[in-house]
């Protein structure tokens, strides 16, 4: 909108004749520079349409319910542009129906000649879009500064104050989590099939001689067998609780804090987290057991 345009520096030209003067433009001269002017005026409007439109897009891609006042804000600035591009396009409109109408009382006629009716009109025409264009270009300066201070306001404010899900990627972490859960389970299960094995052989090599050493393995061992059976069920928990998100979030890429189904991001991140929690204290109990048990059988070698 910083362009300035130029109206008709058309050919004028002058034919003097005996009875006086007249001065005359060539109308294909005049339609031409007319013609160029509008061109201008609807490339420049329609570049800025795109652009208010892709800004406004991004803003309005933020699905939330609740607004803040952050986002009152903001609307009302977005009211206040989207009513002056209006006013925008109202001037547009109206070069082009100058444009049109000079087309209308031009047509089939090669030259305008001073004093004629179409003479008087193109005076009226060249005064309207004169002052139209100058409106375009002083208002739509200003609709462009309140287009860069919306933007300001809406990446300085509005998008902090909005946490933003992507599915895919929760779902990938959430997957990772479980997938880990899974693995620790797996290990727990192979080094509890180990301990078995030596506390066999540890029983049957010293049940006699080391009676209280082998009934506090035995103990150990079944200990180790109640936290690793209370590991599976909430690995299948854990398991649900994933299965359960894909299907509540399918075909959504985004979820935003402001959003109603926010929840289903919270509560899951939530319900995960426990579910470590308690599976971590599981294998923490496991580990002080096997460990004891490794120092009972080292003592019982020595």
């Amino acid at each position: 909108m910083k362009k300035s345009t130029t109206l008709l520096p058309a050919l004028v030209i002058s034919l003097c004749t005996f009875t006086g003067c007249k001065v005359y433009y060539t109308t294909s001269e005049v339609n031409k520079n007319l013609k160029s002017t509008v061109d201008q005026v609807n490339t420049t409007l329609a570049q800025f349409n795109r652009q208010v439109a892709d800004m406004e897009k991004e803003y309005r891609a933020i699905p939330c319910e609740k607004k803040t006042e952050v986002f009152h804000t903001a609307d009302n600035m977005l009211r206040e542009l989207d009513h002056d591009m209006e006013s925008l396009e109202k001037l547009q409109q109206t070069v082009n129906n100058d444009f049109k109408s000079f087309t209308q009382y031009t047509q089939g006629k090669g030259k305008i000649e001073s004093g004629t009716e179409e003479w008087k009109k193109l005076k009226q025409t060249k005064a309207a879009m004169k002052t139209n264009v100058e409106a375009l270009q002083n208002q739509g300066n200003m609709v462009v500064d309140e287009a860069q201070k919306f933007n300001t306001y809406v990446n300085a404010n509005v998008v902090p104050s909005v946490q933003v899900c992507d599915v895919k990627s929760y779902t990938e972490q959430f997957e990772k989590a479980v997938s880990t859960l899974g693995t620790g389970l797996h290990i727990a299960q192979s080094d509890l099939k180990k301990y078995d094995s030596q506390i066999a052989l540890i029983t049957a090599q010293y049940g006699a001689t080391a009676a209280a050493t082998c009934a506090q393995l035995t103990t150990l061992a079944k200990q180790t067998h109640t936290e690793i059976n209370a590991m599976e069920p909430i690995h299948k928990n854990a398991q649900r609780i994933l299965t359960d998100f894909k299907t509540k979030t399918k075909g959504l890429q985004r979820i935003y804090s402001c959003n109603e189904n926010w929840h289903l991001v919270a509560e899951t991140e939530s319900a995960i987290h426990r579910e470590e929690q308690g599976f971590n204290a599981h294998r923490q109990a496991i580990t002080l057991a096997t460990a004891t048990i490794q120092q009972l059988v080292n003592s019982l070698q020595k």
